[in-house]
């Protein structure tokens, strides 16, 4: 049995807590002795599984009696219909998930365990819901404020940026 550590991050420079070095030191802490592989993903968020490369490479790697293991379920996906999915595709693997926070735990019969998981997956729900407004509010300010916001194309810089 190996652990397949599963780091994901929408942005490299996430806040500490859920920053990729973060992620990987408290992983390697809680695998201890097991082997493990780990795979890092740094595309941008709320993309189609279809399209996420490294979950694919995840879960290429996985055997029969593996665990994929993240730091929270909101690390794998923050929809719940998204990690249903990828539960399956590991159900189907013979292999099980993990999370260190215990949002997910391997396959049980443990009730509380099963209520734990579906609450994690709604706030993660509600977070995506919220995440948009945040972010919406956010341009509206700034455009407000007449400051600028967004990506600059390459070759161009951005007025009073170094």
């Amino acid at each position: 049995m190996k652990y397949v550590i599963y780091i994901r991050v929408s942005d490299i420079k996430q806040e500490e807590g859920t920053s990729p070095d973060t992620q990987l030191v408290d992983c390697i802490a809680f695998v201890g002795r097991h082997k493990f592989v780990v795979v890092t993903d740094t595309s941008k968020g709320g993309i189609p599984i279809a399209r996420r490369k490294k979950l694919k490479e995840a879960l290429d790697l996985l055997d029969k009696g593996d665990i994929l293991l993240a730091a929270r379920a909101d690390r794998i996906s923050r929809k719940m219909e998204t990690l249903a999915v990828i539960k399956h595709l590991v159900r189907e693997q013979g292999a099980s998930i993990q999370t260190i926070d215990g949002s997910i735990k391997p396959e049980s019969e443990d009730a509380m365990a099963l209520a734990f998981e579906v609450m994690a997956g709604l706030f993660a729900q509600i977070e995506v819901m919220n995440l948009g407004k945040r972010i919406r509010r956010c341009h509206k300010e700034k455009r407000e404020l007449g400051e600028a916001y967004g990506f600059v194309p390459y070759g161009f810089k951005r007025k009073g940026a170094r």
